[in-house]
């Protein structure tokens, strides 16, 4: 199973909205992948993307929340943090490339992740309602 650009987008928006000790929360997720893609994550793509970055230890669990690992931010950090202003598109590309040369046919041992259980497509929804209708 490939990565696709939504994976990219995915990663790019934990990255981003993590915080140290406690990750990135789906909804400041599906906000930041907003602001950056103008476009609301499905359900597939969030709990499929899940899964791929899992399998390939791109990010980690932390309780309901995740966190990119160690070595993705450091390669991150080395290929965009002396820039001044965020590129989105390039940092898509970067990632996106990035992907593509350490996992050339994709995560291997995808499986069905905790994340399906802890998230049915109807609570997904409901925090993606959350985040555009705010109280």
């Amino acid at each position: 199973m490939n990565f696709q650009f939504s994976d990219t987008w995915l990663l790019h928006s934990i990255l981003n909205t993590e915080k140290k000790d406690t990750g990135a929360e789906m909804k400041d997720i599906i906000a930041f992948a907003d602001y950056t893609n103008h476009s609301i994550m499905e359900y597939e793509e969030f709990a499929g993307g899940i899964e791929k970055l899992l399998a390939a230890g791109l990010i980690l669990p932390v309780g309901k929340n995740y966190s990119t690992s160690e070595e993705f931010k450091v390669w991150f950090k080395s290929k965009f943090n002396k820039k001044i202003r965020m590129n989105v598109q390039k940092e898509f590309t970067g990632i996106e490339n990035y992907l593509n040369a350490h996992f050339p046919d994709g995560p291997s041992n995808v499986v069905s992740s905790d994340f399906r259980k802890q998230c049915s497509e109807e609570e997904f929804r409901k925090v993606i309602s959350g985040y555009l209708e705010p109280a």
